[in-house]
């Protein structure tokens, strides 16, 4: 795939996610596309999974916890129909111990988008067009979280500035991006000057998630 190509598709599947990538980004790809079905998904032990495959990919949950969860989320599945079946594997996916780099989309996530339409509407059958909505909307998360795999940019430590970090980290830890404009503003002051970087923050209806590679680069995460 060029550039072009991948500045203008619309479908995961033709993304190639980098094969150098970590564990860590892939799996909280994964954990993105699930929270764009979080409605799906029910309270106690399946959103608890998910909070759990979150945990795991940062390294605040041990493997035992994590197979835990995912047996628990299997057997919710195999009790659930269509769309909270569906909803729950993908969860389940998110929780796996090693995730391929080609197997990094989440098609279950649409899947249950697809079930839920069909389900919920009259009419046409809406299925087809909610799967490739949904595969659709996982494009910005994959693009937000492994940036532009042809124009990788390596952050210098002088960007890392006593206020770019601590915007980073609130920004992290409560999902509040929309500090990113700030911290652009924070790391032009402390000498970034990369139109990427800067942009990436600043765009007006930007996607963000947590492995933001922005947020992920001042962070010195991987």
């Amino acid at each position: 795939m060029t550039e072009d190509e991948w500045s203008t598709t619309t479908d995961p599947t033709g993304i190639d996610i980098p094969s150098d990538s970590t564990q860590r980004k892939r799996r909280l790809f994964q954990v993105a596309c699930c929270r764009r079905i979080l409605d799906l998904i029910p309270e106690g032990a399946g959103r608890t999974a998910l909070e759990v495959a979150e945990a795991y990919a940062d390294g605040t949950a041990s493997d035992r916890v994590r197979q835990k969860a995912q047996r628990e989320v299997r057997v919710l599945a195999d009790e659930s129909y269509e769309e909270t079946e569906d909803a729950l594997l993908a969860v389940g996916e998110a929780l796996t111990k090693t995730i391929s780099h080609r197997a990094s989309y989440l098609p279950e996530a649409a899947v249950a988008q697809g079930h839920a339409a069909r389900l919920h509407r009259t009419g046409d059958d809406p299925y087809a067009a909610a799967y490739e909505s949904e595969l659709a909307s996982q494009v910005p998360l994959l693009r937000d979280i492994f940036g532009n795999p042809f124009r990788p940019i390596v952050f210098d430590p002088r960007w890392r500035s006593e206020s770019a970090v601590a915007l980073a980290r609130t920004a992290y830890d409560t999902r509040d991006f929309t500090l990113l404009p700030i911290l652009a503003d924070a790391l032009e002051e402390a000498g970034c000057d990369k139109a990427d970087v800067l942009s990436h923050c600043r765009e007006p209806n930007g996607v963000h998630v947590r492995g933001c590679w922005v947020v992920d680069g001042v962070l010195g995460k991987q």
